[in-house]
């Protein structure tokens, strides 16, 4: 009985302990179940709470230690939950703009200056800035979204978010320039009620005559305007020091755009007159490689701008009309716009007769500002192609490894996989000569470019086993240097394909698959400080990093020049920056004290134009790349 005393009271105890444990505030916070979500977002501070609480209980959890190949993120990894904070200022008093707007648009699934677009609005978060003109927006960014900021009195501007300061979770800094305004008079106008102006700043596909809802790129801004009873639209609130595209559009039709751009200053009103109705019928002829008659054969007229320089389209791109050929080989496009046009030839495919199949070689077509009758040939590419197979160094077939193929006579380059049993084919093509080289950028390096002449059977393609690129990054007193943003290319010279750029967060920097060679390392800072030095690649990872001393640099403002292609800056024959034409937001480069010359390459001239300057350490200056020659 005694026994059974005991083992009773114990009990008691023991389940007194138990419900005490699970009445505590740490089991109830674990047991409790989270609330359902709501259609509402949550707030910064609720957002910010959350993150508190999973960083305290992500730092309480211990975590195996990753392996040495895990152990480095990925830069998207790198970017995920980190929160974007910043300022937004007046771009010429430097003062901070309070009750500004900013925002994080989703670039893939909707357009931000769309509003006809039903996917607009695609706001991942949104803010306003305080007296002080801070922000901070709760999102898990990558680099395929970007950042719009819109105040009272001032242009909107969009910034990529792949840019130094978010990298570095460091405070990105947004000037806006004071609004311009552009009013737009259209005469001629009165046949077309409802006529829209669209304007687009930077925007080079604005000037398809397709509506370039889905071809939209970050950086690019548009605005649309319905004609008033003057036969007036108004945009005010434009951003200064910027081109605009103009276009004319009723309905989902672009009846006229203008060949030449609009250059707007900060604070500028400018008024533009344009006359409706000019334009040309043009008559085009298809004939085959021996002069003889090509029926049958669809022509589509596509703006030259929405080619970036390239005349060979492996995806059709927007089309503005399509006709094709009678039994003379004759198709007639009526009503032409002046400007710079490309005429795309296809038919089509028939899989049992390859060597019918159409090269996509467009053909460019100039229409005049007087020009009202043109007449012009198109000659058909017809059945050449590129096979062969990729195999590693004892000839055993590699399948599924990424395939470059570029053209040594024309503006064209395609990158696809080779097949199951690493073969390749790549075809229709333009006659000429192709380097091919291939290559998965890990385990097997790019191997030795094959040129080849098409049409082109038999062709093999090898590759070997890739090596690794290390290099760490010092100041002049020999100190690390944090957060540098790193482009790397092959021995230096730049080719398509040859570059690429990464963002570090320490002081080291390793890539690997790169080819057991010389190659050039280039790192800068948001500062201005620059370094470059020739590092040869190593089969091990384990060998000694490159030291590379970052040194004072210059900061180099682009303007003007061509809209499209990229600026290349070398010094001594050697690749030290490059930057995107597209837009205003990525024309910026910083350079090694010395002589730069930078050379405009992907802008659709015969030869690439070059400007030649004297960097100064420390100095900010503009270039204007309309002096290239």
């Amino acid at each position: 009985m005694r026994k059974l005393v005991v083992v009773a009271l114990a009990l008691t105890v023991l389940l007194v302990w138990w419900f005490a444990r699970g009445s505590s505030p740490e089991a109830a916070r674990t047991t409790t179940k989270e609330p359902a979500p709501t259609d509402e977002a949550p707030t910064l501070a609720a957002t910010s709470a959350e993150s508190a609480e999973r960083t305290a209980l992500a730092s309480e959890t211990p975590k195996p230690p990753p392996s040495a190949r895990e152990s480095k993120p990925s830069p998207h990894q790198r970017l995920v939950d980190r929160r974007i904070r910043g300022r937004v200022i007046d771009a010429i008093s430097r003062a901070p703009i309070s009750d500004a707007v900013v925002a994080v648009i989703d670039m893939i699934n909707g357009n931000p200056d769309d509003e006809t677009n039903p996917r607009a609005d695609t706001v991942h978060a949104e803010a306003r800035t305080d007296l002080d003109g801070r922000f901070e927006l709760p999102f898990a960014t990558n680099d395929l979204d970007v950042l719009r900021a819109d105040a009272v009195d001032h242009g909107r501007r969009i910034v990529r978010l792949m840019g130094p300061a978010v990298a570095s979770g460091d405070e990105l800094v947004i000037a806006l320039e004071h609004g311009a305004r552009l009013d737009v008079v259209v005469t001629g106008a009165s046949a077309y009620p409802g006529l829209e102006v669209i304007a687009g700043v930077d925007f080079r596909e604005l000037v398809a005559v397709a509506w370039p809802t889905n071809e939209w790129r970050a950086g690019a801004q548009f605005w649309i305007q319905t004609l008033d009873v003057d036969e007036r639209a108004s945009f005010v609130d434009l951003p200064g020091n910027a081109n605009f595209w103009l276009a004319l559009r009723h309905g989902e039709t672009i009846l006229q755009r203008r060949s030449t751009p609009v250059r707007l200053t900060i604070g500028e009103t400018k008024t533009l007159e344009w006359a409706l109705g000019a334009s040309a019928r043009v008559r085009v002829r298809t004939l085959e490689r021996d002069g003889t008659t090509a029926t049958g054969v669809d022509i589509a007229l596509i703006s030259s701008r929405a080619a970036h320089g390239w005349q060979f389209f492996e995806r059709r791109p927007s089309v503005a009309v399509e006709r094709t050929t009678d039994a003379d080989g004759i198709a007639v496009l009526e009503a032409v716009a002046a400007g710079d046009w490309l005429l795309l030839p296809s038919a089509a495919q028939d899989s049992e007769h390859p060597e019918l199949a159409i090269a996509p070689l467009a053909v460019p077509l100039h229409v005049g500002e007087d020009d009202r009758e043109l007449a012009i040939d198109v000659t058909l590419e017809r059945g050449l192609y590129l096979r062969g197979h990729v195999v590693d160094p004892s000839d055993s077939p590699l399948p599924g490894m990424q395939l470059s193929v570029r053209s040594d006579d024309r503006q064209i380059y395609v990158g696809r996989r080779a097949d199951a049993d690493g073969s390749f084919e790549f075809g229709p093509c333009p006659s000429g000569t192709y380097t091919l080289s291939a290559g998965d950028g890990d385990a097997w390096a790019v191997g030795e470019p094959v040129r080849a002449r098409a049409p082109a059977d038999g062709l093999v393609l090898r590759v070997a086993p890739g090596g690794w690129l290390t290099a760490s990054f010092v100041d002049e007193r020999g100190e690390p240097v944090h957060g540098a943003d790193v482009l790397w290319l092959d021995g230096g010279v730049l080719d398509y394909g040859s570059a690429w750029g990464t963002k570090l967060e320490d002081s080291v920097f390793e890539h690997s698959g790169v080819a057991l060679r010389a190659w050039t390392i280039v790192g800068t800072t948001a500062d201005g400080r620059i370094g470059c030095e020739s590092v040869v690649a190593t089969p091990a990872r384990e060998t000694a990093p490159a030291r590379i001393a970052l040194r004072p640099g210059a900061r180099w403002t682009l303007v003007g020049g061509p809209l499209g292609g990229r600026c290349i800056a070398s010094q001594d024959g050697r690749v030290v920056a490059i930057a995107r034409l597209a837009d205003t937001a990525t024309r910026s480069l910083v350079v090694p004290a010395g002589t730069v010359t930078l050379t405009l390459v992907g802008t659709g001239a015969a030869s690439p134009p070059t400007l030649e300057f004297e960097a100064v350490a420390g100095e900010s200056r503009e270039i204007d790349l309309s002096l290239a020659r």
